[in-house]
């Protein structure tokens, strides 16, 4: 068209050369908007599957940390907030543990409103709890493992322990002047303060002869306290302990519980 007709439409010069670039400029806009979206996409995601990755970092840290035969570990949280550490509810079920030196049948716990180190988590797979609700739990103990902790003892020879409602009773053989003689007990595991757990003999005989109580607590003093829950990543106290036919079951709690 030659310059003087689009003079005559009213069409300002130079608008027609400029059209093209409107196409463009749609089009950087439509890949700014899908490249947010995606982003968006992604972060709910994540967001979304959070709780299965908090799960899978604990399942891993506390199989490290308790050095546990298998840890099953389920988290509730809602909004997700895998980042920040928060949880509504965290549980937890361990099998063929360590507790200090004592093998742990099971330990089961419920921890209610959590907030973790996230960081710790899944950069170094440590457990450090930064605020609680509440939590119950309870660990259980098998007698083979209270005869494992018993023949661990130099002092004690050919121990043997059983373990009745309520009861206690160990057998064996120490040294006295040199010589090996026949031991014998019966008595509790007992809680002693808020964390342990300890053998308390309240009848002892060394060759048949009744073993003066202070003599008894120093023969136990290598072997106090049985359990000790402090070393646990949940700041357990304990409420309970209960020796049944052949295990010792012990409750705990933390927070509001």
């Amino acid at each position: 068209m030659p310059a003087g007709d689009a003079s005559r439409t009213g069409m300002p010069h130079g608008e027609a050369a400029a059209a093209p670039a409107h196409p463009r400029r749609r089009a950087r806009v439509s890949r700014a908007w899908w490249a947010l979206v995606a982003v968006l996409t992604l972060a709910i995601g994540a967001s979304a599957g959070g709780p299965a990755i908090a799960a899978a970092a604990l399942d891993m840290a506390l199989a490290r940390t308790l050095g546990a035969e298998r840890v099953r570990v389920h988290v509730t949280a809602w909004p997700p907030a895998l980042w920040a550490g928060r949880m509504d509810a965290l549980t937890v079920a361990a099998q063929n543990l360590r507790v200090g030196s004592l093998r742990v049948r099971s330990l089961d716990a419920t921890l209610d409103r959590v907030q973790i180190d996230a960081a710790a988590l899944y950069a170094g797979r440590d457990i450090t709890i930064r605020r609680l609700g509440s939590a119950v739990a309870r660990i259980v103990v098998s007698e083979d493992a209270l005869q494992d902790l018993l023949d661990a003892q130099p002092q004690l020879r050919d121990a043997r322990v059983s373990l009745e409602p309520g009861r206690l009773h160990v057998a064996g053989t120490i040294a006295v002047l040199g010589l090996p003689v026949h031991a014998a007990g019966d008595g509790r595991l007992v809680l002693r303060g808020s964390r342990t757990v300890d053998l308390v003999l309240d009848h002892m005989t060394v060759a048949g002869v009744p073993v003066p109580a202070p003599m008894v607590r120093r023969l136990l003093r290598p072997l106090n306290p049985v359990l000790d829950v402090g070393v646990l990543p949940f700041g357990l106290h304990l409420t309970g302990v209960t020796v049944a036919g052949g295990e010792l079951i012990v409750d705990a709690a933390a927070g509001d519980s």
